[in-house]
């Protein structure tokens, strides 16, 4: 609104009312006072600070020296509202998905694209909404301001938020999804795609399941199950429980698959297989190299060439080939219980080398875990929750040894059935003894140890008719 009359300035209030425009009028521009001003905005209720009132004081002395503003100038100015931001989520996880060295090369290989999480790490930080502070118009009104927003973070299970409200962590290992504001932890790790350069390799404390291929180069690596609906190349599998592949195992004779307990898949090709327990396997196991604590069983398929090596007797469907490719078969006394045993204490051996190496990491926040703050102690807290993992580790795989060396040895007698067809070339060895064939033997037959007069051989019973064949038998070293 104006001022009314003939004054030699007006003011006018914005219609937002956050500001004051003064407009002077020349004639008597000079003789303006500062008290004529204050009460000119005394009749509107218009509210001055300090800042306003020098803001005054420097147009009259510019109207004193004849510097009159040609049109309206702000001269009363409100205070804006400061309005709060909403506040933010941090993946952590992503965040740290690439492994990158000292000298800022990138592991392609090493990668966490999947979001494996160990037991005790944070996964997501909140960041708080930015402070809001209310404003002033010129009339002295408060002008409110907006309050910034906390995230709305639903949390599935194993999933934890701080006292503080400001980290959430994983109570288990285990794969971490977050998606439409809802986070969670799976204890089961699904790959959907190949384990390859778009997973990386795998290190993963839960149950894995692979939708695909496991290609050539990569590794797994878990202390409970592994299933691979695809196929697995030249790569390395370590499980402390079973490994199963629905497809085959094309090894390349690279890499390796390893089992505390199982192996199972639908062929072998190239391959190296280690298994605390049995060793399955459903079509055909060529030119591998197969030992396993348990029964090799391939009932209904064909092994011609490699070499294996059981500890619970072999059921085979054919064994070797016309080609007579070099192919050996043992079986041997004992439960398998041995090299179950020496699998253990090579995990334990690389687990105390972890070990050692989070300790040294550590080092650096003993003894001062409750003073420290922020990302030093999200990071001192996953060391210790690995320290803590590792030792829990260890305990059970010591544990477990005592558990096999307290069980008496199996003393079932040893044997291998093949149910087809035995090729020449093959070389059979039961404990200590050892024959090779030198012409095709058909089936249904059980080769093992001769009793009674055959005492001391190698004998193979034709099943359909009970028939004993003694065979050339010569024996070898136990430790062969």
């Amino acid at each position: 609104m104006e001022q009314a009359g003939q004054a030699p300035f007006s003011i006018t209030i914005a219609p937002d009312k956050m500001s004051v425009l003064l407009t002077v009028r020349p004639a008597g521009a000079d003789e303006i006072t500062g008290p004529e001003i204050a009460a000119a905005f005394e009749a509107e209720s218009i509210v001055c600070d300090e800042a306003d009132d020098e803001r005054i004081g420097r147009l009259i002395q510019a109207l004193r020296t004849g510097n009159v503003p040609e049109g309206p100038v702000v001269i009363v100015k409100g205070v804006p509202p400061v309005h709060g931001t909403d506040g933010s989520v941090v993946d952590l996880v992503a965040a740290n998905a690439l492994s990158v060295d000292e000298q800022g090369n990138v592991s392609h290989y090493d990668r966490n694209v999947l979001g494996m999480v160990k037991k005790g790490e944070a996964i997501l930080r909140i960041v708080p909404p930015t402070p809001h502070k209310d404003g002033r118009d010129v009339l002295g009104h408060t002008v409110s301001a907006t309050p910034g927003k906390w995230p709305d973070i639903t949390l599935g299970p194993n999933v934890l938020k701080s006292q503080d409200g400001l980290t959430l962590s994983a109570t288990e290992a285990g794969q971490y999804h977050y998606k439409n504001r809802s986070v969670r932890v799976d204890p089961q790790l699904t790959v959907r795609s190949d384990v390859s350069f778009r997973s990386g390799n795998i290190d993963f404390e839960g149950d894995i399941v692979v939708d695909k291929d496991v290609v050539t180069g990569f590794e797994l690596v878990t202390p409970k199950n592994v299933l691979i609906n695809g196929a697995v190349e030249g790569a390395t599998i370590e499980a402390g429980k079973s490994v199963t592949v629905r497809t085959g195992i094309l090894g390349q004779h690279k890499g390796r698959v390893v089992a505390g307990d199982q192996i199972s898949c639908r062929f072998a090709n190239g391959c190296r297989l280690e298994a605390g327990g049995d060793i399955s396997i459903a079509k055909y196991c060529f030119d591998s190299e197969i030992r396993c604590g348990g029964k090799f069983l391939i009932p209904q398929g064909v092994v011609a060439g490699g070499e294996i090596t059981c500890g619970g007797g072999s059921v085979v469907g054919t064994l070797g080939s016309n080609g007579q490719k070099r192919t050996v078969i043992r079986v041997r006394s004992g439960d398998g219980r041995a090299q179950a045993v020496a699998d253990m204490e090579a995990r334990i051996i690389r687990a105390r080398e972890q070990l050692q190496e989070h300790s040294e990491a550590f080092r650096p926040f003993q003894g001062r875990l409750k003073s420290i703050r922020g990302s030093a102690r999200e990071a001192a807290l996953r060391i210790a929750g690995q320290i803590k993992d590792l030792t829990s580790e260890i305990e059970q795989r010591q544990a477990e040894i005592r558990e096999l060396l307290a069980v008496e040895p199996d003393s079932t007698p040893l044997t291998l059935e093949v149910r087809k067809k035995i090729f020449s070339s093959v070389e059979i060895i039961l404990d200590t003894a050892r024959t090779i064939f030198h012409k095709d033997m058909d089936g249904p037959v059980r080769i093992e140890m001769g009793r009674g007069e055959h005492s001391g051989d190698l004998v193979a019973i034709i099943l359909h008719t009970g028939e004993t064949r003694t065979l050339k038998t010569g024996f070898i070293d136990r430790a062969a």
